[in-house]
């Protein structure tokens, strides 16, 4: 999947992790439709007054493409109690806004990679939203997020995976190339 660069300001996010990884929380901007990562970038300690530091570690926009703001080894300022155990994605767009195809189906991508990559079950109880953060006072994604269909979307994702004949016939043709290069050679 490609990433577009837009880094955190440094005030925002905290190199490394004090946790292993055990949930993805699903953000919500609730905002206009401009820039989160933008915001990730800003200082907002230098602000008259002062805002809370805050990031994500990606943002996917209504087009679907993702912004990185912060690396997966760091910790994004997201989820107050699960910034250090988890990775946080925000969703451009409105709680109750009707999420384009391809902005859900990029979001759920990513999920599913997120999942595989640190051993996560695809559920509800590692793939959390704000609102369900302990401690949190948000309503994001909001009541009518259709956390069915997104789910569907995450498995759909994860089980796309290659199949072991697609495996089998790739390994032979490097074989053979391979061979046909030390035959030359």
């Amino acid at each position: 999947m490609t990433e577009i660069p837009y880094p955190a300001h440094p005030t925002n996010y905290r190199v490394g992790r004090r946790s292993k990884i055990d949930r993805i929380v699903i953000h919500v901007t609730n905002g206009p439709s401009g820039a989160p990562w933008v915001w990730f970038g800003m200082d907002h300690g230098a602000q008259i007054p002062p805002a809370a530091p805050t990031s994500a570690h990606v943002s996917v926009d209504p087009g679907g493409l993702v912004y990185r703001s912060v690396p997966d080894q760091d910790t994004a300022f997201h989820a107050g109690a699960y910034n250090d155990r988890s990775l946080g994605v925000e969703i451009v767009g409105w709680n109750g806004y009707d999420f384009p195809d391809v902005q859900l189906d990029r979001t759920a991508e990513l999920v599913a990679e997120w999942a595989t990559r640190y051993g996560l079950p695809a559920d509800r109880v590692h793939i959390v939203g704000h609102n369900e953060v302990p401690g949190e006072e948000n309503e994001d994604p909001g009541a009518d997020f259709n956390w069915s269909d997104f789910m569907t979307r995450i498995q759909h994702h994860m089980n796309r995976g290659v199949d072991a004949s697609t495996v089998v016939i790739f390994g032979f043709v490097v074989a053979l190339v391979g061979a046909a290069f030390m035959i030359r050679g």
